[in-house]
């Protein structure tokens, strides 16, 4: 995947001109991270220990969404993503009063696609 020329031209002359970052590879990374950084993806074991407290690991990820949580609180950018096979693995419906917990959560539904495959 190539990095658009209007965008290429635009991360150097912020590189040249305002002294932003070293490089605009430096730059481009950041920005990358920072992006990547808002975004926590939970997989089938995680749903599955939101749903069940005597999973072993329904601590853990209720620790996480309280991060998730707190952060929000703070107006810092993130979100908690369930790729939408993911949330049909773990038999996760919505209806179903066993599932009310996760379903209080703020989680989206994410395509799991080629672009969003390769963070989660």
């Amino acid at each position: 995947m190539r990095i658009p020329t209007a965008l290429r031209d635009a991360a150097v002359l912020a590189v040249t001109e305002l002294g932003i970052a070293p490089s605009a590879t430096a730059l481009t990374t950041a920005a990358l991270r920072a992006t990547l950084e808002a975004v926590v993806f939970l997989d089938c074991e995680a749903i599955q220990a939101l749903r069940d407290p005597g999973h072993p690991r329904h601590c853990r990820v209720v620790s996480h969404a309280q991060v998730v949580a707190s952060r929000k609180r703070r107006a810092v950018a993130i979100q908690m993503v369930v790729p939408t096979a993911v949330r049909v693995e773990a038999g996760w419906d919505r209806t179903s009063p066993a599932w009310v917990f996760p379903n209080r959560l703020r989680i989206a539904d994410g395509p799991l696609g080629t672009a969003s495959a390769n963070p989660a």
